[in-house]
């Protein structure tokens, strides 16, 4: 291994010097600076392909070389103009050429270009497009993995969220057409990376075409443009096959069919794998929120009863035992000029298991003890739904739009657990999840610049739980059954006023909200037939809300201002059926403003700020009063308060994206103080946690950092990539009845990313991250403090066109004071290509070393705990993949 860093080092601090340089100006034939150009380096005998490019801003530009040239042929592009060339004959070494430009105005349109060499990317207008081509290396599969190369897009390993210049990705377009929605996971993740030929990054993207001028164009979004001759039919069939070293069999099948006509397009996928891999865009692993499900949080019931999760420290890939079945279809049928149809179906059943052993170290004040659990783990999801949406022109100037989703989910959990190492427990828990949602959306442009929208919509969730438990916390001999269900009624109606003036937007909205969300739980202890209630809870929550909204966002010079209100009546009640005289209501009067402020420095960069004022009503779990069992050692409970909390937020953002210069920049501070919320009072003991929590009108605060920074580095030929997040929270609580204590959490993360673009055939890809998490309680000298650290390291090869081979070593250290506690994993590919593209091969070897499982730290204010977990075990896979 100390050979490979040695050999990484001497490489990556060896560069070649490019003595010649080049600079100019460039105007148009008006007499006016260029705002923007490519400017093109080719061989002179090679007219069709690019070498190398640099993006002119303002009339300048200026490159130094990274090859030699015999004669060097320089052509500027520019949208609107006229391209215009020159030459350089035998251009001379050590030495700087001035060459300027003149665009004669042109109402052609520019030729397609090929790529052949150093990236490219061209920016028209608010869209910036990547040629695919030029930013592969060979280890790609998938679209996810050409957009994690992509510079200004990031793309979480997890949940598969993607962020375009620090901005969530609304949706994921397929040339134009919004199949997916929020879940484009179901695109990026599937579509084989062969079949798209560029990616666009749309700024100011709104999918209703009436609102494109007149809203504040915040939305991004990316398109995916299919290769020429990608049309009618086409897709892929890949079989991975293989055995773990337990001899049972590994699969990864999948198949993605595109069809497009005229008046019709769809992607399907179908899928089964037992290799860790996740095709859908429902996490059933680690319960990570997806980017729809973030959006929709407020129409959901709560889960009162948590499911397993696992951990996500290690990539799924790794932890995920899993055995899933996923299809998915996607269409959209245009009828006519005026009316189209998409429909997404889903459908995904899977078995994931996992062996688990938790040990929690506790340090009180009045005493210390150990817990420990071997939790043996057999979830079972099940989901199915269907999504249908219909769009209508009414008229040229109007659009009728209707959404409607309908989803059932169950989720089997059974679970045995070995306590303490003493006291086996079996424990069930099954969870239903039934949704549906109607939505009715009209839209009315009344004139050029104003436009009139109505929305109506209405949403269902029911959600009951059932959780029985073989030995009951009450004794030894008998067992316990938890019911627990929760109903989650919203409906909003609102009318919305949009506008422009000049360069100004505005918008202004006035709407109702009504929820209704009735909860009931039962909990009974079971012995020998006879059933005792311990806790019931049964009671109703309303929330009835009318708001008028207003916003203005207007330029001045280089500011953009945006000023925004909200002005609300809420009416709030909580009406509890099994205690008798018990009713709370509350009345408020709401004003909640805030501004954000956007000073544009340059043409690249920009720095931002935005101050707020929210008062939050409290959710609803917090207002069961009586036990509910959430696990084998937890019981919960609250003292219901509907006192709104008063959040003051606080942010300021520097951002560069400088692509002529392969530069990008995001500095951050993010603060919030928060007066008045829940908080919890723990009661702890070797076998159970009692946990009631309740409403203190107290500040808490948090702040953020954030720290990152990609620069492709010329005289290395690499991309580096820094990323850096500092936190630090204040809360409180009360723990064993002590006072109530003051606690601090500060959290560090910093990565470090590498990667080589050598014009031979080996390259590397260096990952370094580390983690420290510090907690404390103020009046205690006990502090919680675990550092981790996690290695990454990749050797890519590619001796032809039609072999690619790499080899990866991750190495993890879960606490840096326990060195001898370290886990190394081992992985590999080799992919074979004929000249019939159609087909490729693949052999790829996972966990070579066959670590069995792993381990890592969590830390609070009171307890230090040890989380271990199995992981996938060593295994072969072939694959062979068939393109049609």
């Amino acid at each position: 291994m100390k050979k490979l860093y040695l050999l990484f080092l001497f490489i990556l601090f060896t560069s070649s010097l490019h003595a010649q340089k080049i600079k100019g100006f460039i105007t148009t034939n008006e007499g006016n600076t260029l705002f923007t150009g490519n400017v093109l380096f080719k061989e002179a005998n090679k007219p069709t392909s690019i070498k190398e490019f640099v993006i002119a801003k303002n009339g300048n530009y200026s490159y130094t070389f990274k090859k030699d040239y015999d004669t060097l042929l320089i052509e500027v592009r520019s949208m609107g103009y006229l391209s215009q060339t020159k030459l350089i004959f035998t251009p001379q070494k050590n030495k700087t050429y001035t060459v300027d430009f003149v665009m004669p105005i042109d109402t052609t349109q520019l030729k397609e270009i090929t790529i052949e060499g150093s990236r490219r990317f061209e920016q028209k207008g608010d869209t910036l497009i990547y040629e695919a081509d030029a930013f592969k290396d060979g280890s790609e599969r998938k679209v996810e993995d050409l957009l994690k190369k992509l510079p200004g897009v990031e793309v979480d390993d997890n949940t598969g969220a993607i962020k375009y210049k620090g901005k969530a990705v609304e949706t994921v377009t397929l040339d134009g057409d919004n199949l997916f929605g929020q879940n484009y996971t179901l695109g990026t993740r599937n579509i084989n990376v062969d079949m798209v030929e560029q990616v666009e990054a749309i700024e100011n993207y709104n999918e209703n075409h009436l609102l494109k001028d007149v809203d504040n164009g915040e939305k991004v979004a990316l398109n995916l443009k299919l290769k020429k001759g990608k049309v009618d039919l086409s897709g892929n069939i890949d079989i991975e096959t293989g055995a773990f070293d337990t001899d049972r069999l590994a699969a990864n099948l999948n198949t993605n069919i595109l069809s497009i006509t005229k008046g019709y397009k769809s992607f399907s996928t179908l899928s089964y794998n037992n290799v860790g891999s996740n095709r859908s865009p429902f996490d059933y692993f680690a319960f990570s929120l997806n980017a729809e499900q973030l959006s929709e949080r407020d129409w959901y019931a709560k889960k009162i009863i948590p499911e397993s999760y696992f951990s996500n420290f290690l990539e799924s890939r790794l932890v995920n035992v899993n055995s899933q079945f996923f299809g998915n279809y996607n269409g959209i049928f245009r009828i006519k000029k005026r009316m189209s149809i998409k429909l997404n179906l889903y459908a995904i059943h899977d078995r994931i298991t996992n062996n688990q052993f938790i040990k929690n170290t506790y340090s009180l004040a009045d005493s210390s003890f150990v817990t420990s659990d071997a939790i043996s783990i057999k979830k079972k999801p099940t989901q199915y739904r269907a999504d249908v949406e219909i769009k209508y022109n009414t008229s040229k100037n109007s659009l009728l739009e209707y959404k409607a989703r309908i989803r059932q989910e169950n989720i089997i959990t059974p679970t045995f657990i070995l306590q303490n190492q003493i006291t086996p427990i079996s424990l069930d828990l099954k969870t239903t999840d039934f949704f549906s949602k109607q939505e009715l959306v009209f839209t009315q442009k009344l004139t050029k610049q104003k436009v009139l929208q109505l929305l109506v919509l209405n949403t269902h969730n029911s959600l009951p739980q059932q959780f029985t438990t073989s030995l009951s916390f009450t004794d030894s001999v008998s067992e316990n059954k938890q019911e627990s269900k929760f109903i989650r009624n919203h409906t909003t109606a609102k009318i919305t006023l949009l506008g422009a003036r000049k360069e100004d937007r505005y918008a202004f909205e006035l709407g109702i909200r009504n929820e209704n969300t009735p909860y009931f739980s039962l909990l009974n202890s079971t012995t020998h037939q006879t059933i005792v209630p311990i806790s019931e809870n049964d009671f109703g929550y309303n929330r009835f809300k009318i708001y008028q909204l207003g916003a203005y966002h207007f330029r001045w010079h280089r500011f953009k201002i945006s000023p925004t209100y909200s002005l609300s009546y809420l009416w709030q009640n909580l009406d509890y059926q099994n205690t008798e005289n018990l009713n709370l209501e509350a009345q408020n009067i709401l004003l909640e403003p805030a501004l954000s402020v956007k000073y544009k420095l340059n043409e690249v960069s920009s720095l931002s700020g935005k101050v707020g004022y929210n008062l939050e009503p409290n959710e609803e779990n917090h207002f069961f009063r009586n036990d509910v069992l959430a696990t084998s050692r937890l019981l919960r409970s609250n003292i219901p308060n509907l006192s709104l909390t008063n959040r003051f937020s606080y942010s300021l953002f520097y951002f560069n994206n400088n692509l002529s210069k392969q530069f990008d920049m995001q500095l951050g501070i993010f603060h919030n103080r928060n007066e008045g919320g829940f908080f919890n009072q723990v009661e702890l003991s070797p076998t159970l946690i009692r946990n009631t929590a309740f409403f203190l009108n107290v500040p808490t605060a948090s702040t953020t950092l954030n720290f990152k920074v990609g620069k492709y580095i010329d005289w290395i030929n690499s991309t580096l990539r820094v990323d850096a997040d500092y936190s630090r929270f204040s809360y409180n609580n009360i723990v064993n009845a002590s006072e109530l204590r003051n606690n601090q959490t500060n959290n560090f993360h910093s990565n470090i990313f590498l990667k080589t673009h050598f014009d031979i055939a080996i390259n590397f890809e260096n990952t370094f991250d580390i983690s420290q998490n510090r907690s404390q309680n103020e009046e205690s000298d006990t502090e919680f403090i675990n550092t981790s650290l996690k290695h990454k390291f990749k050797i890519l090869i590619q001796p032809t066109q039609k072999w690619f081979m790499y080899l990866t070593s991750e190495y993890f250290l879960p606490n840096l004071d326990q060195l001898e506690n370290n886990y190394w994993f081992l992985s590999g590919n080799i992919r074979f290509r004929p000249k019939n593209k159609k087909w490729q091969y693949h052999l790829s070897a996972k966990n070579l070393l066959n670590i069995q499982n792993f381990e890592q730290i969590q830390v609070n204010d009171f307890s230090s705990s040890l989380y271990q977990s199995s992981i996938l075990p060593r295994h072969f896979l072939i694959q062979g993949s068939y393109n049609f």
